[in-house]
């Protein structure tokens, strides 16, 4: 974990604390920290047994090597020889882009626990321990530098808000993780990686996509029917029916149906859901933003609820 040295406290009385996020650029300081994040996993790996470390990072740096030559539409990474390890490692020391760079980190971080869940038997707790210490140590960097993005359910989400992230965004992730979620979750991923690459319409379409799945998915659990046009509306009107919430919340919370109808589908509505006529049409991040927090809200709430209903 990063290690909270004086020049770093200093620094803070300083500048003073900030939940600003950075999102377009990732420090040299920063990507040399993940590279030692990598390093250590290898290291620990390697310390299991000695036939088995080496092989294995040598297969999973190839496999980043040839995923990223291929996607990027190129012969090599950089001008200077070197094996896959030290063709990935400059490429990524050196790339200005930050999203080519971000989805480095993504991937390699997708394999690690690809890796670890591989891993021989005497190996593997030693190896999910140490791809779990980074993933840890991978989000705590990013917060010490200020950049705006988690790692988070096997993707790089963006993070506008820490609280809200903690509070709504996480534990939905989790919730949704479940099998019977995997429509919802999908979608839900979905509007997170249309945000972070700044599609914003399309990110408010599959928030609206999110919550009416986990609304279809716990009336189908439940054999509640429904039409299967049924926009959020309806499905919600078919939720309070067959009384999801209890009696006695809906009557005190009766603000809660019209928080859930205006949130998400009219946020939807009004800016992503029909054509754009003559003029564009950009919807501001910060809606995007609302929306995700809304819909992970919104989904958190129904799935708690539907689990505590008998």
């Amino acid at each position: 974990m990063p290690i909270d040295v004086y020049w770093k406290r200093a620094r803070r009385l300083r500048e003073g604390a900030s939940d600003v996020f950075i999102y377009d650029s990732l420090s040299q300081p920063l990507r040399v920290q993940i590279v030692h994040i990598w390093s250590a996993v290898f290291r620990a790996v390697a310390s299991t047994r000695r036939t088995y470390g080496r092989p294995e990072a040598d297969a999973l740096w190839a496999r980043v090597h040839g995923v990223l030559l291929e996607e990027l539409g190129v012969f090599t990474l950089v001008d200077d020889e070197g094996g896959d390890q030290s063709q990935v490692e400059r490429y990524f020391l050196n790339e200005p882009d930050a999203e080519k760079v971000l989805s480095i980190v993504e991937l390699v971080f997708q394999l690690f626990h690809e890796w670890a869940g591989q891993a021989p038997s005497d190996s593997k707790p030693t190896v999910r321990e140490a791809a779990k210490k980074a993933l840890s140590d991978l989000n705590a960097r990013f917060l010490e530098h200020a950049v705006g993005y988690r790692f988070e359910a096997g993707s790089i989400l963006r993070v506008d808000s820490t609280f809200l992230h903690q509070e709504a965004t996480k534990p939905a992730l989790m919730l949704l993780a479940a099998p019977e979620y995997e429509g919802p979750n999908d979608e839900f991923l979905r509007a997170h990686e249309h945000h972070r690459h700044g599609r914003q319409e399309e990110c408010l379409v599959d928030c609206l996509k999110a919550f009416e799945s986990t609304m279809k998915v716990i009336c189908d659990r439940r054999k509640w029917p429904y039409a299967t046009t049924a926009t959020a509306s309806k499905l919600l009107q078919v939720i309070f029916d067959n009384h999801l919430l209890p009696d006695h919340v809906q009557s005190e919370m009766t603000a809660l149906r019209s928080v859930l109808e205006s949130g998400v589908p009219t946020v939807r509505n009004k800016t992503a859901g029909h054509g754009q006529g003559g003029h564009v049409r950009k919807v501001p991040a910060y809606v995007a933003a609302f929306a995700l927090h809304s819909t992970a809200a919104n989904v958190l709430l129904l799935v708690e609820a539907d689990k505590a209903l008998a």
